[in-house]
Order: structure tokens, then sequence, then C-alpha cells
């Protein structure tokens, strides 16, 4: 459960803090604990992983006794640019929440292969429906973002760092509260 210092605390009582959780600059090398009360779910709606248009479904959930302020989220998709610039057009699809509350941008992650860049979903601009209840979900479609290479050459999501086929839980897929690692495993970790 998050506690009013914001520290995610694990059924076991240890905090992410106790547990090696890194921030979003680096900080230790050690993943969040597995029974983390959060979890992301991927889904991919193109039926190749090699394409020029690439769309994928984050859905984010909530499995804490406690509401989740999703203006203090971050979630991260990390991926290969496979050669291509890495300021290709990433857009919004769909979301649960007013599109206008989402803020998408594609940066270098100075990563490891495999994740040279990252798609960072926030909710920075969120005013109202803000906060993600206790046991709930963004959604059975979650957040679909989408990203167009341009006519630079197809994507090949199977090399990127956080790529599950699937809906499986992405656990290479990281989300961050106010900037510490809660969920998922940057590349280097």
């Amino acid at each position: 459960s998050l506690d009013g210092g914001d520290t995610l605390t694990t059924d076991s009582g240890s905090s992410a803090a106790d547990s090696g959780a890194v921030d979003a600059g680096g900080g230790t090398t050690e993943p969040p604990p597995p029974d983390s009360n959060i979890a992301v779910h991927c889904a991919w709606s193109q039926d190749s992983a090699l394409t020029y248009y690439f769309s994928l479904s984050l859905d984010l959930d909530n499995n804490d006794s406690a509401a989740l302020d999703l203006r203090d989220i971050e979630l991260r998709y990390y991926f290969s640019s496979d050669g291509r610039d890495a300021t290709d057009s990433v857009v919004l699809n769909y979301s649960p929440i007013d599109s206008t509350d989402v803020v998408l941008a594609a940066t270098g992650a100075g990563a490891p292969a495999g994740a040279d860049h990252f798609v960072s979903v926030t909710f920075d601009g969120c005013t109202t429906g803000c906060s993600l209840a206790a046991g709930g979900s963004l959604s059975g479609a979650g957040v679909q973002i989408g990203m167009n290479s341009g006519g630079s050459g197809a994507f090949n999501a199977t090399n990127d760092y956080s790529y599950t086929p699937g809906d499986d839980p992405c656990e290479l897929v990281a989300v961050f509260d106010n900037g510490t690692l809660i969920y998922g495993v940057p590349p280097g970790n």
C-alpha cells in the first residue's frame, strides 16, 4: 500500500525503499518486490511484430487497498529505435481518461542494446478523474499508444526491451510514482 509519504509497502511489510527500488535516474539495481500491488498488462493490435506502425495498449492495475493518484505516475515502454529518428510520431489512440490529460513523449534512454529509447506515458495534465481506485484498472482497453515510423523503415518489436507478446504481465514496462520505481524492471537492472 502507499502510505502518506508515497512509500510502497508490500504485503510482507517491506517498503520499496527497503527492497532496493530504483529512482527514475538509475539508483540501485534491484527490481521492486514481485508482490508489488501494481501490475501492467500489454496488448498489441497488429498481427506482426515487424510493422511501420505499432499500437500498444498498456493497462495499469491497482491491486492495492488505497487509490493511486495518476498525476504522480509515469509508465515507460523501452524500445530500440532500429536506426530511426527517435522523434517518430507518438500518438494517443485511446485513453479511458480525457486525452488532454495524457502526455506522451519518445526520448533517448541511454540504455543498453534493445532499449536506446523509451515512450513515456504520464497524466500530468489530469484535473478530474485522476485517481485509480483501489482494486481498479485503467480499463480493459488501457491507454493505447501508437508510433509511426514515418516510412523510415519498419519497427521490429521483438528486439524491444519491453516487448511482451500476448497479454501477460509486462514486467519490462516500468512504472514510476513520483520518480520512484514501483513496478517493472528498467534496462540495466
